[in-house]
């Protein structure tokens, strides 16, 4: 082999011996190789190849990887060829470049010269390999062998002998505060007595060297004084070294300062008394603190027990190691060995013997390959922990649902390892103010359409903005496989609008292309989903050969939708610290707000999230319906752990800097007495509720029709000012009788709802259950025991044989409650005052209100030297109440003079104030008025009208509530289309729901009578009734992966409104399945023209 560089080469080296193998070069064999040469900087390529002797001369070679730790360097050279005269083109040598992304940068390495001294007693040598950790002040080493091969080993660690080595590992810092040494136990008289260890560094800039000193004198065997086989070492004196002027060695011990001490910790392992709860495996334990960690230690003897880690039993272990500081995290595995593997783990506790404190850390759950999520390791946090623990991730509520196949989190242990950047730069990312983006790209299906290159890509937008090269790294994943669909988060430079991008790998060898079908690209911030349709090749040996490529908006058919813009929030969610307080379930959440509510967002149990005592930080983007005002927060009730105890829900507008909390401190359990699986949650803002409760009573009418009555379950959604009130399910009618029968008035009490305001419609259903399910409902009529009655008139059939053979309506409220002339109103005024010179003043406005019925008194619009209302260019905001003016007509408008600044001589511009205008919003009815104003306003003595102006109304917004409250049903027809995919029709139940301007259809089962639905290539038709959606912005369809053939190929859906015949198409041609495409079995569909 020879290494060529930007500097020089390494001339050909033969790879003679290697570290890892006996037989070297074998199959599917990873050999390792130690070449010393002269430094020769950034390796550009390398020549491989052999000699074609011993008969075996036939060499697949798949890859090199280069590794130079005085570099922090780690390249890798992909090949996937023969070496062999009679294959592939029948050459012995090959040249092989560097995959740029995958090439790895970490900090320098430097070389520390360790001594070992082996004590002179009886047995004291060792063959086993020997490792040691080296720990500076706020940073360790990676763990190393001191030996490079069983060679080395046979010739080192004999008794009384003293070893040297030198190795290359990470600067930990000008000072060593602590070593790890131990080794594996391997080989026969694997003990070893250790009497001292001493470690040189040099000092910078060649100012001599200081050697370390680590006296140990004891055993590190399981057969010999405590059993141990790893030992953690502090110095007892630092030896620093220099050179005078006159050339002699001047050597003086150096002070150390704030030097760490040995501890004793007793950790308490319990096993949780659950059924097969015990484990026959052995167990591992890591403590971490902010003064470092103690590495992985076998919990071998159990103080206790004879037989450790049984169902119900605490097995107590004493554990040394340099003072670890305040404990944060342990992290326990176990190698799942024997016959019993499967251990279910409740807690562990330390306690620190000197200090006498005790830290607990909570589990309990499964440590198994077939239980719970499969994992045999956990890292558990100690109570009120708030660094991180890797389930901190960005997550996306919008356009093609959660993501998170990017890692961006880094590790915030004081003492991590220094960590490897696992990609470099291509170049250099642009600053400026980040926005998030959410990247789906999809895989042609052909079979060597996938790639394990490594891929990354560009967004590019207006006046040369771009994102920087922007690396798309699967999560747990190897290749971007064959039709796969692979979703990544990333936050990056905000572009303001995609006009293109570029997308691009590293794949440099023969079989390494990609064939790409399509790329979308969403900024919820933004409010803009961008479709890309690539259909290319990437590839060095397809197509025209590029590896990358770039794709704009105008080619084909690529197109962009537009959407209202989302609002970044901050949401942490805590879980209790109680018993079986954590989940596995899946976890969804909804958030109500003054101006609607967001789309129903699922909080993925990623790694250790949703644990007892944890709180679990995520980033989402919302819609802009601020003021919060509720939330809704529930999970499936699946998994082994189906119970969730909640505290609360914290959740910030990023925007505009407001929290909000929603204490809750209960259970979320279909289990538990008087529970379930999801509760709305009201929002508080500093301390102050959001909403109060009430009691509905709901009145149902079954109409006196022939067959009228129903055996069925009837459920009803409340829809009001807000939000919903979640699905109710009208079962036990006051008064114990029967429901729903010919002719009957049913009533229905809920109590402790969190008031709606005014109702807006009602959507009623059955589950089509049993003989007679088919149900003719004359209306229903809500009682807010608070706040007035609503009727819904139906006179319709809820029914699969009847009517439109619809048994879902959406009813509109017939008898909308209006306030009164007595009734109190709130009027939300804001005043906008001119961007003129001296059009502000520091004076007080006052106003009054006329409308159809009365006029307000005077209102004072206060200005002080603490509240500066009323300046240039600005818009304040003012709340009055007021008898119930009706219609709003005319506002009139004057200034008066503080008494504290008296105007006195003052006059012209100086004494007047330019208004540019009034708008005032009736918080009843959600109407806003415009009062426009544009004049100059004398700021007068005292109030009166000659010195005011009057305003007339120009313009009078309707609420979204308002509008919502005139809107009548209409008839979707859903046009569902199968691909002609083999395997592509399923027997699964599907379900849709529709998404538009003025809300959505809830979630609506797909299903005829007497037909197979969904087969492959076929067309399926249905239709839906629902208050007028409006404009629709998106679908979502999803199936439950029932029946013996649930995997689903879809080509696209159309919807259309029947009463105005405008059609949607929102295209999919994606597999809905676990185990094709991206595994998901529900996709968000946005509409293309």
């Amino acid at each position: 082999m020879t290494l060529y560089g930007e500097q020089d080469d390494t001339g050909t080296v033969l790879l003679k011996s290697s570290k890892t193998n006996r037989n070297k070069f074998e199959r599917n064999q990873m050999d390792e190789f130690v070449i010393e040469a002269v430094e020769i900087g950034e390796i550009r390529k390398l020549k491989i190849g052999h000699d074609n002797s011993m008969g075996g001369g036939s060499w697949f070679l798949d890859r090199v990887e280069v590794d130079c730790p005085s570099l922090g360097r780690k390249w890798y050279f992909p090949c996937a060829r023969w070496l062999a005269k009679g294959k592939d083109d029948g050459k012995l040598e090959r040249e092989l470049f560097p995959q740029d992304m995958a090439t790895e940068e970490y900090e320098a390495c430097m070389p520390y010269e360790v001594t070992v001294h082996t004590s002179d007693v009886s047995s004291a040598g060792t063959n086993a390999d020997v490792f040691i950790v080296i720990y500076g002040r706020d940073r360790c080493t990676t763990q190393k062998s001191l030996c490079s091969s069983k060679q080395e080993r046979k010739q080192s660690f004999s008794r009384g002998a003293t070893d040297k080595f030198v190795i290359e590992l990470e600067d930990v810092g000008d000072v060593i505060e602590k070593i790890r040494i131990g080794h594996d136990d391997a080989g026969i008289g694997s003990g070893w007595h250790l009497d001292r260890v001493e470690i040189r560094r040099l000092k910078d800039f060649g100012r001599g060297s200081e050697t370390f000193t680590f006296p140990c004198k004891r055993w590190l065997a399981r057969n010999e004084d405590d059993g141990e086989i790893i030992r953690e070492l502090v110095p007892d004196r630092v030896i620093e070294e220099s050179m005078r002027k006159d050339g002699s060695l001047k050597r003086k011990e150096k002070e150390q300062i704030d030097k760490l001490s040995n501890k004793k910790y007793v950790v308490n392992v319990v096993t949780g008394d659950q059924r097969g709860g015990g484990t026959d495996a052995n167990v591992f334990l890591t403590m971490y603190g902010d003064k470092g960690d103690s590495g992985e230690r076998k919990l071998h003897k159990s103080e206790t027990n004879s037989d450790k880690f049984e169902r119900g039993k605490t097995d107590r272990f004493s554990l040394e190691a340099v003072d670890l500081g305040k404990l944060y995290k342990v992290k326990i595995r176990h190698d799942n060995s024997m016959l019993s593997p499967a251990w279910f783990l409740d807690r562990v506790e330390v306690n620190d013997t000197e200090d006498r404190t005790n830290f607990v850390f909570h589990c309990e759950r499964w440590l198994a390959k077939n239980k719970d999520d499969g994992k045999i390791e956990r890292s558990l946090y100690v109570k009120g922990y708030q660094g991180d623990m890797s389930s901190n991730s960005t997550l996306r509520s919008h356009a093609i649902g959660s993501v998170g196949s990017m890692d961006s989190v880094r590790s915030s242990d004081p003492f991590s390892k220094s960590p490897r950047v696992s990609r470099r730069l291509l170049e250099e990312i642009p600053e400026g103010p980040t926005v998030p983006y959410t990247v789906r790209v999809v895989t042609g299906d052909g079979k060597d359409n996938g790639t394990e290159s490594n891929v990354w890509i560009k967004i590019i937008g207006i006046k040369k903005k771009h994102s920087g090269k922007q690396h798309l790294e699967l999560a747990q994943k190897k290749a971007f496989l064959p039709g796969s669909v692979e979703t990544f988060s990333l936050e990056a430079a905000d572009v303001v609008e995609v006009r293109q991008i570029e997308l691009g790998h590293d794949g440099v060898t023969p079989g390494s292309g990609w064939f790409v079908k399509e790329v979308e690209v969403d900024m919820p911030t933004r409010g803009k989903h961008y479709f890309f349709t690539c259909k290319a090749w990437l590839s060095r040996d397809k197509g025209d050969g590029k590896t990358s490529r770039f794709f704009s908006l105008n080619e084909g058919d690529s197109s962009v939708v537009s959407y209202k813009p989302m609002i970044p929030y901050e949401v942490t969610v805590y879980t209790g610290d109680v018993q079986n307080a954590g989940t596995d379930s899946k976890i969804s959440l909804k958030v109500f707000g003054a101006n609607g509510s967001s789309s129903d967002i699922f909080l993925e149990k990623q790694g250790e999230r949703f644990e007892r005592g944890r709180s679990d930080f995520i980033k989402m983007e919302i819609e802009d319906i601020a003021p919060l005002k509720k939330i809704r927060i529930g999970h499936d009730g699946k998994g082994t752990r189906p119970d969730w105890n909640l505290e609360k829900v914290e959740m910030r507008n990023m925007d505009a800097g407001e929290l909000y909390v929603f204490h809750f401190n209960d259970w979320l359990s279909a289990k538990l007495e008087g529970k379930s699986l999801s509760a709305d949650i009201v929002a508080t803002v500093k301390g102050k509720a959001q909403l109060k409760t009430t009691t509905y009573k709901i009145h149902v009418k079954t109409s006196d029709v022939r067959g009228a009555g129903t055996d069925a379950n009837v459920y009803c959604i409340l829809f009001g000012e807000n939000g919903d009130s979640g699905e109710l399910h009208l079962k036990e009618a006051d008064g114990g009788k029967s429901p729903f029968q010919n002719n009957q008035l049913d009533s229905f009490t809920f109590t402790n709802i969190l008031t709606l305001g005014q109702l807006i419609k009602l959507r009623i259903w059955h589950d089509n259950k049993g003989l007679g399910a088919a149900w003719h409902c004359q209306q229903v009529e809500v009682e807010d025991v608070k706040g007035g009655r609503y009727l819904f008139p139906c006179n319709r059939w809820l029914s699969k044989s009847d009517d439109d053979k619809q048994i879902c309506r959406e009813l509109s409220c017939a008898n909308l409650p209006s306030p009164s002339t007595k009734d109190k109103i709130t009027y939300e005024i804001e005043v906008t005052t001119s961007d003129k010179k001296d059009a502000g003043m520091m004076h007080h406005a006052w106003l009054i209100l006329e409308g159809e019925n009365k006029s307000s008194k005077e209102f004072v619009l206060e200005n002080s030297a603490k509240k500066k209302v009323l300046r240039r260019g600005q818009t304040d905001s003012f709340t009055m109440s007021s008898r119930n003016l009706g219609e709003l007509q005319h506002v009139v408008l004057g200034a008066i003079e503080r008494d504290d600044k008296p105007l006195g001589d003052v006059d012209g511009r100086e004494a007047m104030w330019h208004c540019h205008e009034v708008a005032v919003t009736n918080k009843a009815t959600g109407n806003k008025y415009i009062f426009p104003c544009k004049s100059w306003i004398q700021i007068a003595s005292r109030m009166a009208k000659k010195y005011a102006k009057t305003l007339s109304v120009k313009a009078v917004e309707e609420s979204a509530m308002s509008a919502l409250r005139n809107l009548g049903s209409v008839k979707y027809e859903v046009v569902v289309v199968t691909g002609d995919q083999r395997g592509g029709g399923t027997n699964a139940n599907v379900s849709i729901t529709l998404y538009g301007a003025n809300g959505d259809t809830g979630k609506r089962p797909l299903t005829q009578k007497f037909r197979d639905l969904f087969e492959r290539n076929q067309t399926d038709k249905f239709t839906l009734e629902a208050i007028d959606l409006g404009d629709l912005t998106k679908i979502r369809v999803e199936h439950d992966d029932s029946g013996w053939s649930s995997a689903w190929f879809l080509d696209h859906i159309e919807v259309i409104n029947m009463a105005s015949n405008r059609t949607w198409s929102f295209p999919c041609g994606q597999w809905l399945d676990k185990k094709k495409g991206d595994g998901q079995l529900a996709r968000e569909l946005f509409p293309r023209d």
